[in-house]
């Protein structure tokens, strides 16, 4: 029934049988697993010229993006002179500037759109007929809109026809994903797995090595192995622990608490950890009639109850 109702929202192809649903699963899964940094050129030769890299909520995606910029940046000048450049283009931003009439392509984004640094559009045009860059799509999950979200997409097919040479990489969740634009343009696409549990012990030795101070070896020495016993005692928990932000946010409140076992009770524990961090009063700030606000974490809370009290109840489910 489920696979009808996919057929039907043509989400996935309707001349596709059961049969072939199932080998084309069963070739998915026998598929050898790649270093997603071989993918997009992080290390060694061989990285892949076009891909797109599907996953989870918090599996990722955008902070891969943000390593490939970032290690471009911290190379010395004299390193730079035979490596493209990264430009790291966010299309929640993009498709903001885009739907306000601000610009229609990446290179007019780029020229005079909501970006950090503006690039002149005439050079950066001879730079990517070069191909002496890498573009860097962040997000297209994060473009709510669908019929914006599908002339985003339509531009980045547009740049792959225009600028051949230069490598790219658009990031994107899984869940409503339709690939068909971007396969038509030679598109590999690739899913971020879970953390193996050798990463997830690697990922958790480093982290603890890195927040703890050198005064304070005994209290990490205690702190780390508590946490990697939650893992192995708890199956909800680890289940969890495959996702890097939730491991991040566990390692957060293992700093100053037990962790709690069970799947509801993290979840509230690791939503006040983002809800903390949520800066709401500086948007509201920057409205004058707005500036005596204060909202505190239970305020947001409320907020977010509304929002997620809508999207269960929503006439269409979470597909709405």
């Amino acid at each position: 029934e489920r696979l009808l109702e996919l057929q039907a929202a043509g989400e996935i192809d309707p001349l596709l049988s059961l049969d072939a649903l199932e080998q084309r699963r069963r070739s998915y899964a026998e598929r050898p697993i790649e270093s997603v940094r071989g993918v997009v050129g992080l290390e060694g030769a061989g990285s892949v010229l076009r891909s797109v890299i599907l996953g989870d909520p918090g599996s990722g995606k955008s902070t891969l993006l943000r390593a490939l910029a970032l290690g471009w940046a911290e190379k010395p000048v004299a390193a730079l002179k035979d490596e493209p450049i990264p430009l790291l283009i966010e299309l929640r931003l993009y498709a903001q500037d885009k739907d306000k009439g601000i610009c229609n392509s990446f290179l007019e984004y780029l020229h005079k759109g909501n970006t950090v640094c503006r690039l002149n559009q005439l050079e950066l045009d001879a730079l990517l007929k070069s191909g002496k860059a890498v573009a860097l799509f962040d997000g297209v999950d994060e473009v709510f809109d669908p019929v914006l979200r599908e002339a985003v997409v339509t531009d980045i097919h547009r740049f792959s026809n225009r600028y051949p040479a230069v490598q790219m990489v658009v990031t994107s969740r899984w869940l409503g994903y339709k690939a068909e634009t971007l396969r038509k343009a030679e598109f590999a696409h690739y899913m971020l797995q879970d953390l193996t549990d050798e990463q997830i012990e690697d990922f958790l030795e480093r982290c603890h090595r890195l927040t703890f101070t050198a005064g304070q070896t005994e209290e990490r020495e205690r702190k780390q192995p508590r946490l990697q016993r939650a893992l192995e005692e708890s199956k909800a928990i680890r289940e969890l622990g495959g996702n890097p932000l939730l491991l991040t946010m566990m390692a957060i409140l293992n700093r100053n608490q037990e962790l709690p076992r069970d799947r509801a009770r993290l979840y509230e524990e690791a939503s006040k950890v983002l809800l903390y961090q949520w800066d709401v009063e500086r948007k509201l700030y920057e409205q004058a009639d707005l500036k005596h606000w204060q909202i505190d974490v239970r305020d947001k809370q409320a907020m977010l109850r509304k929002v997620a009290h809508h999207m269960q109840a929503n006439e269409k489910g979470l597909s709405g």
